[in-house]
């Protein structure tokens, strides 16, 4: 009995420990994911502080060794003689090289070394400002060493520079100075223009490198002289390049020649440069249909020699299989032809010819119909805006013939304000969206400043309706009349800033460089491009005056603008006759014009209405 009751206890004992190991509970899934999570967010965390350590100490490997170099370089340069402290093909000219590769601890540098004569103005300079002339303007010369690692993958430079003074007193060289200047479009000096310098016919020959400074200019002092023997080229990236050039058969009198410098006389050169631009020329029929194969000639206006004349840019080229012919260009004033005999030009969408802006880009249509031995082109202008004349009639007759057609549409005008403000979409031609009460548009067809007890509110601000195009448009030109305002209201007393959108109700008012911090201030003026392809736009024009006593007048604004593949303004008539043909122009609100016009091949008029 003993014994069974031990072994019951025993089994008891057993089932108690099976009972407590089933209620030990295991991880689930989702807290073993959680986990892992947890695990590689702090191993990633770790992993990208390795990464940023692991930068920073090869990129100051890099600089050690880099400003080691270039301590080496200086110091090399420090121990020449006065004489050979220069570069190779430099000015001044000496032994040391302009680049040089170096390969340190399987990383390779590039050293680029620029030496200077500096022309002290404490004893005067040789252009005599500051006075006196300073006839041994070599002071001293400065050198410059910039090291960069161009294998690495963190590259950055390292820049050094030192002055080297001679041992002695100064002397005349019998040299002279160079001095050149780099702008933009809008003259305004550009830095960091790399001129290039050459000359083979002095000893030793010059081919140097260097940049302007902060104030566009780079002034070279103790040049050897030289007549027409120093070419210079400047450029800067995506910026356009000018030249000097020597005289050719084929440009004998380039007009800017290849720099003289003569002894102690400063020679100074301007040249300019700005972003480069882009044209889109599309060639299609009236139905928008691209052509290619299209030849044509685009040519600009800029010459680089004279008689004769020589232009710059001047090209025969093919439109490619979507009709198009894009060029990357600087800023000119371009015009294109056809000269593709299986068509003719019936019309432009988009002005000719074109003004193209630095950074900026013109898309144009050129649109062609079927070839004619002699055609007529008559584009229809208002006379005092020169903007295209929508919906003019055009007749042209001879004896057996008699021929109308009318102009297509090519802006958005607007010529009363009288119905007053409140209209937020352009359906009243008299009416606009706001002004700020200090305008008057009580007379029709003008606004001016209202008066205020006697004179003239100073200023006074209407923002138009909105003008829907229809679809993406681009816009061109901004004008307004008259153009002649009083002396007494002072210059700019009439400008505009102008907005446009796809979803008409953002509404950013700018001006010509796109910033609400300018204006169109003169009539005609080209829109910036940034509003192409928009779709909606408004005008605000702010009215001035210096004088209360007196009011800048508006009486018409209008914008110009390409859209479609309807030629703005313009008629074709093909099938003529080498004839003399009697022209007749009407349209609403002008006065009429009638001309003779005698036609020959492909003939181009213009007609300008004045408004009645």
């Amino acid at each position: 009995m003993l014994l069974i009751g031990g072994q019951n206890r025993k089994y008891g004992q057993l089932f108690q420990n099976r009972g407590l190991v089933s209620c030990v509970r295991g991880l689930t899934l989702i807290e073993v994911m959680i986990a892992l999570a947890i695990f590689l967010a702090m191993g990633l965390a770790i992993y990208e502080v390795i990464i940023r350590l692991t930068r920073l100490n090869t990129v100051s490997v890099q600089r050690v060794v880099a400003t080691a170099i270039a301590n080496e370089t200086i110091e090399t340069i420090r121990n020449l003689t006065y004489t050979d402290v220069g570069t190779v093909g430099g000015l001044p000219n000496g032994v040391v090289p302009q680049t040089n590769i170096i390969t340190r601890q399987n990383m390779t540098f590039t050293v680029a070394t620029t030496i200077r004569n500096i022309d002290d103005p404490f004893d005067g300079t040789i252009s005599g400002n500051p006075a006196p002339v300073d006839t041994a303007p070599a002071d001293y010369k400065q050198a410059e060493v910039v090291v960069t690692c161009t294998s690495c993958q963190y590259p950055s430079a390292v820049r050094l520079v030192t002055t080297i003074a001679p041992n002695g007193l100064e002397i005349s060289t019998g040299n002279g100075a160079l001095f050149i200047r780099v702008i933009n479009a809008m003259a305004q000096p550009l830095p960091g223009a790399v001129v290039h310098i050459t000359n083979s016919s002095v000893s030793p020959p010059v081919d140097l490198t260097d940049t302007t400074n902060a104030t566009g200019e780079l002034q070279l002092v103790d040049v050897p002289p030289s007549v027409n023997g120093y070419h210079i080229e400047v450029t800067q990236g995506g910026y356009s390049s000018d030249v000097t050039l020597a005289a050719t058969v084929d440009n004998p009198n380039p007009s800017k020649p290849d720099a003289t410098v003569a002894a102690q006389e400063v020679t100074q050169i301007t040249f300019a440069i700005d972003a480069l631009s882009t044209i889109s020329l599309t060639t299609s029929n009236t139905i928008c249909t691209p052509l290619a194969g299209v030849a044509t000639h685009l040519a600009g206006s800029k010459l680089i020699g004279s008689a004769p004349d020589i232009l710059k840019y001047d090209e025969n080229t093919v439109s490619d299989g979507g009709g198009q012919i894009n060029r990357t260009l600087e800023w000119d004033t371009y015009s294109t032809t056809i000269t593709d005999p299986s068509y003719t030009l019936i019309g432009t969408v988009g002005t000719l010819p074109i003004n193209l802006l630095p950074n900026s880009h013109q898309d144009i249509s050129l649109i062609l119909g079927s070839p004619t031995a002699h055609g007529l082109h008559i584009t229809v202008k208002d006379a005092t805006t020169l903007l295209p004349i929508s919906g003019a009639t055009v007749n042209v007759t001879r004896t057996g013939f008699n021929q109308s057609a009318d102009t297509g549409r090519g802006y958005l005008r607007q010529t009363d304000w009288s119905g007053g403000g409140g209209q937020n979409n352009f359906v009243d031609e008299s009416k606009y969206q706001s002004d700020d009460a200090q305008v008057d548009i009580a007379t029709v067809g003008q606004v001016s400043l209202a008066q205020n007890g006697g004179d003239y509110y100073a200023s006074g601000v209407i923002t138009s309706s909105t003008f829907d195009t229809g679809g993406p448009t681009n816009f061109t030109n901004i004008s307004w009349a008259p153009v002649s305002q009083p002396p007494a209201v002072g210059a700019d007393s009439i400008k505009f800033q102008i907005a446009t959108n796809n979803d008409n109700a953002t509404w950013n008012f700018v001006g010509p460089d796109n910033t609400d911090a300018t204006y169109y201030t003169v009539s005609n003026e080209t829109i910036n491009p940034a509003h192409n392809n928009s779709r909606y736009l408004r005008y605000k024009v702010f009215l001035s005056t210096a004088d209360v006593a007196a009011t800048p007048i508006l009486s018409d604004a209008a914008v110009s603008f390409t859209s479609g593949c309807v030629p703005p303004g313009q008629v074709f008539f093909s099938g003529l006759g080498s004839y003399d043909y009697d022209i007749y122009v009407t349209a609403s609100g002008y006065d009429s014009d009638t001309r003779s016009v005698s036609v020959s091949g492909w003939t181009n008029n213009e007609v300008l209405l004045t408004p009645s």
